[in-house]
């Protein structure tokens, strides 16, 4: 009687050990659990150690083999935003965020910060890019920002 086994290690408490016996050399190998779908977030399946066979060839003991998942974040000025991108990569699944750039005052004269497109997280849980939005000041004037502002003052 020959017995394969797959199991895995650790941060993967989702994936349960399989194990079959009763096989024999040359049978079939037996399929493995679904560790592609069945993982914690921020991982992603790697393969088995060793590479399972196609048929039994004698005992085994597969090991589920996993990599951590790297994301970033990038944060965009949108039309009117003054400031440079800024993006931080490497990051982890659970991580802290980044600080977002102080776009409420790095903006084209004439606008208004409203937020980030879309709401910015407080930890990262994948890849995204946050885009600053933007509103029109009032303006009383059919003058441009400038020329209103100095319209104001020769009134003063």
């Amino acid at each position: 009687m020959i017995m394969q086994l797959y199991i895995s290690q650790e941060p993967m408490e989702r994936l349960k050990s399989k194990g079959t016996s009763g096989l024999h050399y040359g049978d079939a190998t037996p399929e493995g659990p679904d560790a592609a779908s069945h993982h914690e977030s921020g991982w992603s399946f790697a393969g088995w150690t060793p590479a399972v066979e196609e048929t039994v060839n004698g005992n085994a003991v597969y090991i589920a083999q996993w990599s951590r998942d790297e994301y970033s974040v990038t944060y965009q000025p949108g039309a009117h935003g003054t400031f440079e991108e800024v993006a931080a990569a490497g990051l982890h699944y659970g991580d802290a965020t980044p600080e977002e750039p102080d776009a409420a005052n790095n903006h084209e004269a004439g606008w208004r910060f409203t937020g980030w497109s879309p709401e910015v997280e407080a930890t990262v849980s994948k890849t995204v890019t946050y885009v600053a939005q933007w509103e029109q000041e009032a303006s009383y004037s059919d003058l441009s920002p400038q020329e209103d502002t100095e319209h104001l003052e020769q009134q003063q």
